[in-house]
Parts: structure tokens; sequence; C-alpha cells
């Protein structure tokens, strides 16, 4: 499992809903596994409530490893195009949050729409979005204002 995009995404869980917690490695495990739940249809007692709830953890990690890509992107775009084509962008996810410079304003404000779309594409609601966004930008380094 990821390192890396796994503490972002327990932080980002912890964030919005720490009693979700409890469950993190477990779902942890089925998402790095099975990847992102797809919507199943039906449900077996035809409730419509498995569809209408989204577990934190899936969504959290999909997010920190979309924010894994996007800083691995910017360090591509710097000049390490060398280096990234030679290994697999999964490895370098882990690499690319641990070795990452404090972000500026720009760099910040991108990352938090990422978030926000990435999340709410995935259902969950734009004020957990927002809370999700925070919590990724809590835990990357800054520069100081």
């Amino acid at each position: 499992m990821p390192t890396e995009v796994s503490a972002l995404a327990r932080n980002v869980v912890r964030a919005v809903d720490p009693d979700a917690l409890r469950y993190f490695d477990a779902d942890a495990q089925a998402y790095f596994e099975r990847g992102f739940p797809r919507d199943r249809g039906d449900t077996p007692l035809g409730s419509g409530l498995e569809s209408a709830l989204v577990a934190l953890t899936p969504v959290a990690l999909y997010v920190a490893q979309k924010v894994a890509d996007h800083v691995l992107d910017e360090a591509i775009e710097q000049g390490r195009r060398k280096i990234a084509r030679s290994w697999p962008r999964r490895r370098n996810r882990d690499s690319a949050l641990r070795d990452l410079k404090p972000l500026d304003d720009q760099q910040a404000e991108r990352i938090r729409r990422l978030v926000v779309e990435a999340a709410t594409r995935r259902g969950v609601e734009a004020d957990v979005a927002t809370g999700m966004a925070d919590a990724v930008l809590a835990h990357l380094p800054r520069h100081d204002a």
C-alpha cells in the first residue's frame, strides 16, 4: 500500500469524519486491491441505499492519488521527464509527495480545485469535498505567507 498516499488520505478522513478511521485500513486494502467501487445498480434489497452512500476512504484515497499525480506531473514539467519515464507512476506517487517542495498560493489553489473536482465527481457532497481539500492542503508543505 503506498505509504504517503495513504497518509494523506488518512489525514483527510481524520479531518472530515474521524469515526470513519476505524474502517480505513480495511477500506484502503480493498481500494488498492480492487480500485474505486463502481455503482452496482440494484442493491440486494432494492433499497437504493448502497448507491446513496459514498464511502469516504475510497474517495480520500482517489483524491490523494490525484494530488500525488498532479505533484508528479509538476515535477515532470520541471525537468524530470527522463526519470519519470523509467519508473511506473504508482512508484513515483509516494516519492512525489515525500519530496514535495513547499507550494506557493497558485499551486495550492490548483490542488484545492483538483481535490474538490475529483471528490465531487466521485459522489461526495460539495461541503465534504471542500473539507477534504482543506485537509489535503494542511498535510502538504506551504511557503510562508
